[in-house]
């Protein structure tokens, strides 16, 4: 699949760092396991800690959270190296990832990526591709450290690990993406360049600049080709860790193998708490969750584009409870909804509240 200007290839419950559970795990190299547990417990640090360092956090969230792109460079190559290796990689999240590509570019230097399975990992890495695993499961040391990252936020959104498997030369064009991410280089080395702070504030979409093109126009915003001269242009060691805003140029390209985390710490709209909202709701009005009856064709025919008359009453009602509905929401009630996402365990298919639940918290709310 080639892809087209506007759009980008997604580069798409409480146990502490230091205590990782790998019951549930596939069985790995225990010699590597004990290794690791040590690394673990003697840090004894917690997974925000670990990406910041010594970088005062007070000053992070008041000046760069959402801000401003920061490298943390941190000389410590085994820092994230309990998280995964190229011999997890191949071993155990290729396949039990939720999304496996590979990515190259066309003659024309147009991002391409197709989807492989796990046994065309080795061929397409041969070939010189950048492999791409997304969302790794959360069954493994790196959802423990998104559980524990978890701890740190109030996220609606559950935060996700992407990882970048990149031959030398290899790695994303120009782009920016609709939610914060921390890279965490684990092996290897890249060179990355980065926007000192976001081009556009709360983008609505990824967007990947076109190789060929100076100005790209969306139906929601124009945006020109950025000057890269104020970039922060760094090389990630394994153990660095890079933090980039929500609409945030960057690029990135691997100057010898590279395997890095990207941490993706995506995000809700007002229009999903308001669907989780009316979920929650509509179960208490019996008159909205009422059938609408089928009306014959001539009834439909005669009526034109005007409602039948057999079905004004019924439409009529429900858009009364729809409006006296709107009119007792508040914020409150929204932020209800936010924070039972934030609350809801990693991969939660369970639905968040029961009716019953839903009228008890919205009436302590009101009392």
């Amino acid at each position: 699949m080639i892809i087209r200007p506007g759009t980008m290839v997604e580069p798409q419950p409480e146990s502490a760092l230091g205590l990782v559970s790998r019951e549930n795990h596939e069985p790995m190299d225990t010699a590597k396991d004990e290794q690791q547990s040590t690394y673990e417990y003697r840090e004894g640090r917690r997974a925000l800690d670990l990406l910041l360092g010594d970088h005062d956090r007070k000053q992070f969230f008041a000046d760069q959270w959402e801000k401003r792109s920061v490298h943390l460079p941190h000389d410590d190559p085994q820092r994230f190296s309990h998280l995964i290796s190229r011999e997890s990689f191949h071993k155990h999240e290729i396949s039990r990832c939720r999304h496996l590509k590979a990515m190259f570019r066309d003659p024309k230097q147009w991002v391409t990526e197709m989807e492989i399975t796990a046994d065309q990992v080795k061929r397409v890495i041969e070939a010189q591709m950048t492999v791409c695993a997304t969302m790794l499961s959360y069954d493994s040391p790196c959802g423990d450290f998104i559980r524990d990252f978890r701890k740190s936020f109030n996220m609606a959104a559950q935060p996700h690990f992407n990882c970048y498997y990149s031959p030398e030369g290899k790695g994303y064009g120009l782009h920016f993406d609709t939610h914060p991410v921390w890279i965490l280089q684990v092996e290897g080395h890249k060179r990355w360049q980065v926007g000192p702070e976001p081009a556009v504030v709360n983008p609505l979409m990824n967007i990947s600049f076109p190789p060929d093109r100076d100005e790209l126009k969306l139906p929601w915003i124009t945006v020109q080709r950025p000057d890269m001269s104020s970039f922060l242009d760094v090389v990630l060691r394994p153990g660095d860790v890079l933090y980039i805003p929500a609409g945030t140029w960057h690029q990135a390209k691997a100057e010898e193998y590279s395997l890095a985390l990207t941490l993706a710490q995506s995000r809700v709209s007002s229009v999903d708490l308001l669907f989780l909202y009316l979920q929650q709701m509509l179960p208490l009005s019996q008159q909205l969750l009422s059938r609408i009856h089928g009306i014959p064709l001539e009834e439909a025919s005669a009526a034109g584009r005007e409602v039948p008359e057999s079905l004004k009453p019924i439409l009529a009602e429900a858009v009364t409870s729809f409006q006296k509905m709107a009119m007792n929401l508040t914020e409150n009630q929204l932020y209800l909804m936010y924070s039972a996402l934030a609350q809801r365990p990693l991969d939660d298919s369970i639905p968040l509240m029961s009716p019953s639940d839903m009228a008890r918290a919205l009436k302590q709310q009101a009392g």
